[in-house]
């Protein structure tokens, strides 16, 4: 370290024509074994320990593109626009640059060697010593970098908080194709200063930077990112074509498919498709004002969820997750019926990281649980967020679901901190059943059988009759209670469950199941007179014929003692 430095003053000193100081370098640094003739040691052994990488092309190789990322393309598109939204938030630290200004322009474009995409920002682009060096750094930052610092000092000061973490997103393009070609200049920098990377073999050979030809140049913006793909965009495995769960191919337009990808941008984006028409798809932060339903639209897009859209109702509950001091945490609501992760997401910059069970809209990320920034836990509070559910759980009872659809918001309400309300809790035939209604039960009866779980499956080991006659007769018995005993699948993240990782989970007051909810109104109702067992017995018919047996959970009213002390 020391010879370097010495060695970049002097080399410094000496081009701007300044006096040199007398020591130029570290005589033999270059050699452990050398700088031990010089330097004596005690105790270890003068080695050259450094870590290094031989083959650095093979590395990237291995490491980048669909070996890190797979093979979805969506996420290479998501890493350009996360890289052009970051040079667009740089820019917005320029002394003068208003608070929303840039643009992100994503196309689609036929040329006569293949069809193209192009992804263009007008950031605080790159000069010619970052995109030959800090870009091509693979695992080193760009905004960390030094080079970028040097350019423009001041951005972290500034307020820049850039979404890239690990300097390796860049290398995603190649899962779309090897031919990839990075026009830029800085902001400031004259037309004559754009400079073009081009990789035309992928990371099999070096790339070469150039004068960009006459349709390669930049006017309205400071970065284009172009790549050939390698497969059309509406045939199998290309970036508009998806499979869905019943093996039906679906193509997404491309206006449809970026906005999924962007739910909660800072940034306004426009999109060309390939008849050179433009479209705006996402203003910046649109995700605040966007009707809920237009929102949860969005977002549901990518995902080509074969779960019913969102209804009127449920996109009018969307409410925002925020803290006293206004810090904003997401926007969103309880969506009973979207048990796949398809209404909802986490988000990291305002990108899509990972989807949400049982809740629609956005919820903020912390710092993503990976390199590929495909999973990230939410940021919020649970003070927050069990506030955010108490409110939902006031709302649902207003937007015409079924009783069983109110019973799973219950669930996710209360798994989520918050207090259920008016909210039913419990299934008895075809009715939902709240606290209030199922304390009224308690203090009539001596006797509740209960049933974990929310319905009774077929089981082909004692049922006797066809599944599918079980699924289309199945009549449960009417004073049989339906208590959820588990926590909804709203996230996980690797071994994490989410919220039940939360700091202080396990110590926020009150029930987080329904049957955690219903065994406290049993001691309300009861006191502490009272057994709980479980039971092999009835719980209903099918057909008016053959009588269906489970095991339940007997709770029996103890008789009042009669014993009194003399």
């Amino acid at each position: 370290m020391i010879d370097q430095e010495l060695r970049g003053v002097d080399a410094f000193l000496e081009e701007t024509g300044r006096p040199r100081f007398k020591a130029h370098h570290v005589k033999a640094a270059e050699s452990s074994a050398r700088l031990a003739r010089y330097i004596e040691t005690a105790g270890w052994r003068p080695v050259d320990t450094r870590l290094r990488v031989t083959d650095v092309a093979a590395l990237v190789e291995r490491l980048g593109g669909k070996r890190l990322y797979g093979d979805d393309p969506r996420v290479a598109l998501r890493e350009l626009i996360q890289n052009a939204a970051d040079a667009i938030r740089a820019r917005r630290c320029v002394p003068g640059i208003s608070a929303d200004f840039g643009v992100i322009t994503v196309a689609l474009r036929d040329r006569s060697d293949g069809i193209w995409l192009e992804v263009q920002d007008n950031g605080v682009g790159m000069s010619t010593s970052v995109l030959t060096g800090t870009l091509l750094d693979f695992g080193a930052s760009l905004w960390r970098s030094s080079a970028m610092q040097q350019e423009h000092p001041g951005l972290v000061g500034r307020g820049l908080n850039a979404s890239g973490r690990f300097g390796i997103g860049f290398f995603s393009i190649f899962i779309l194709g090897e031919h990839v070609k990075v026009t830029s200049r800085r902001y400031a920098a004259a037309l004559i200063d754009t400079r073009t990377l081009e990789f035309r073999h992928g990371l099999a050979s070096r790339p070469v930077l150039r004068d960009p030809s006459n349709d390669e140049g930049l006017v309205d913006c400071r970065t284009r990112v172009s790549v050939r793909l390698l497969k059309a965009p509406d045939e199998k495995g290309g970036l508009l074509h998806r499979e869905m769960l019943i093996g039906k191919p679906i193509l997404t337009a491309l206006p449809a498919l970026v906005a999924s990808l962007c739910p909660a941008l800072d940034v306004r984006i426009d999109i060309v498709d390939r008849s050179e028409s433009m479209h705006g798809v996402v203003e910046a932060s649109d995700w605040r004002v966007l009707p809920g339903k237009q929102f949860l639209t969005r977002i549901m897009v990518a995902d080509l969820s074969w779960l019913p859209r969102p209804s009127v109702a449920i996109g009018d509950n969307l409410r925002d997750l925020q803290s006293p001091d206004g810090t904003q945490y997401g926007r969103a609501c309880i969506h009973p019926t979207a048990r796949a992760a398809s209404a909802g997401v986490v988000t990291i910059g305002g990108l899509r990281a990972t989807g949400l069970g049982y809740i629609g809209g956005v919820l903020f990320g912390g710092e993503p649980e990976t390199v590929v920034r495909n999973a990230a836990l939410p940021a919020v509070p649970s003070s927050v967020l069990s506030a955010w559910a108490t409110e939902q759980a006031q709302l649902l009872p207003e937007s015409a679901l079924s009783p069983r659809f109110c019973v799973r918001g219950a669930c996710v309400v209360l798994s989520l901190g918050g207090d259920p309300c008016n909210l039913s809790i419990a299934l008895m035939g075809d009715e939902g059943k709240n606290r209030t209604e199922l304390l009224e039960l308690l203090v009539e009866v001596d006797t509740v059988r209960v049933f974990k779980g929310l319905s009774v499956s077929y089981d082909d080991s004692r049922d006797e009759m066809k599944e599918g006659l079980f699924d289309d007769a199945f009549v449960a018995d009417s004073d049989l209670v339906f208590l959820e005993v588990k926590y909804p699948d709203i996230l996980t993240v690797g071994s994490q469950k989410w919220p039940q990782c939360m700091p202080g989970y396990s110590s926020i007051p009150g029930p987080r199941t329904p049957f955690d909810a219903f065994y406290a109104l049993v001691q309300e109702a009861w006191g502490n007179e009272f057994d709980q067992e479980a039971e092999e017995c009835r719980v209903g018919e099918v057909d008016g014929f053959y009588e269906i047996t489970r095991e339940v959970i007997l709770f029996k009213r103890s008789a009042p003692s009669t014993d009194y002390p003399a």
